[in-house]
């Protein structure tokens, strides 16, 4: 369970996400990425070792890497699991860049034949194969229950952003993509689909925010055995949290009426703290900040007072 912080300025209950905590502060936001996890829109049980100070950095360093393509909402990162954000009104959509036959894409539309609500017209294409362009797919975002694909025109008919809004973020969403595939090729892996999320402020200025390629957000597989599986029909070798999901379908749950979550064993729980920190190693990110001692409840709290009061200062 994570605990409940009153930070300066904060005067109502923090937002608990299901990965994120976030307090409003006044001027700023502060996001602590816990260690929960989730799948097919639930919290799991098990809290998994070092997964918020993993994805709390790889978001930063990612974020840092694509500021020339987009200003993003990260003020400050005074902790491995914390940082300091701009305030926006996030668009209530989620941006989804695909550039496989994979996952929902393959579950709901291209197996069954049926149209996708983005107009696409896609070749024949088999299971995990390449796709010849990249695609733009959003959805909507539940505040609860599933999100729900939706089309670029629905996007400005249900006044959700403007024609001009749309258009700029579907551009950047493509240049992000395409900026990420190039740094996993580097480190020996495949950007398959991602997930972004965009905020305006006061002014009509949109920024990045949430999280940008983690293994939360995204799917990576290996670029040395893709190939192989792909032509055996096999699933690729994946380094992200689909391999959770698939331990889940395994194991008889999906989130569906009846369904019973399974217990993680031990071991299961390890293994998914060694493919978070197994990716981080690969990007070359600094891990002692991951693995090392992060110091006490207190010590997160009096870091962010300190980054917060820093912040004021500057305004």
């Amino acid at each position: 369970m994570t605990e409940i912080r009153f930070y300066p300025g904060q005067t109502k209950p923090p937002y608990q996400g299901k990965v994120r905590t976030v307090s409003d502060v006044g001027e700023f936001l502060v996001a602590e990425t816990t260690n929960r996890i989730s799948a097919f829109d639930v919290v799991l049980p098990p809290e998994i070792p070092y997964k918020g100070a993993v994805l709390n950095l790889m978001a930063y360093y990612f974020m840092k890497a694509t500021e020339d393509i987009i200003p993003n909402c990260i003020l400050d990162v005074p902790h491995p699991r914390v940082a300091i954000w701009k305030k926006t009104t996030p668009f209530k959509f989620k941006v989804i860049v695909r550039a496989f036959n994979t996952g929902s894409l393959y579950k709901n539309y291209t197996s069954k034949g049926k149209a996708n609500p983005w107009g696409y017209e896609l070749p024949e294409l088999k299971k995990n194969e390449r796709s010849p362009f990249l695609m733009v797919t959003p959805t909507t975002k539940a505040d609860h229950g599933h999100d729900e694909d939706i089309s670029w025109e629905e996007i400005v008919e249900r006044n959700i952003a403007t024609q001009k809004e749309w258009g700029y973020i579907c551009g950047i969403a493509l240049e992000l993509f395409r900026c990420g595939a190039v740094m996993a090729d580097i480190f020996g892996l495949i950007l398959v689909d991602t997930k972004y999320e965009f905020g305006k402020d006061d002014e009509g200025n949109i920024y990045l925010i949430d999280e940008v390629h983690t293994p939360d957000s995204s799917r990576y597989w290996y670029k040395d055995t893709y190939m192989f599986s792909f032509m055996r029909k096999e699933e690729p070798k994946a380094l992200s949290k689909e391999f959770v999901r698939k331990w889940l379908v395994d194991h008889g749950f999906q989130c569906n009426e009846g369904d019973v979550m399974p217990e993680f064993p031990p071991l299961f729980v390890r293994e998914i703290s060694d493919r978070y920190l197994e990716l981080y190693q690969m990007m070359n990110l600094l891990l002692e900040e991951v693995t090392g001692e992060e110091g006490g409840s207190e010590d997160l709290y009096n870091r962010v007072c300190q980054s917060l009061e820093k912040l004021r200062q500057k305004k």
